[in-house]
């Protein structure tokens, strides 16, 4: 977390946008490896 750069410019600056940005780029990874986002549970197939 500390040698992201997202992370860097929001713990020195506070922005919440960074942080929501973080949060954005970490779920799309967790997406493109397959995972779920956390909370989120798959839908059952109709």
């Amino acid at each position: 977390m500390q040698d992201d750069p997202i992370w860097r410019a929001f713990a020195s600056t506070g922005d919440p946008l960074y942080y929501l940005l973080y949060k954005t780029v970490q779920a799309g990874e967790k997406k493109n490896r397959g995972e779920n986002p956390a909370g989120q549970t798959p839908r059952p197939v109709d």
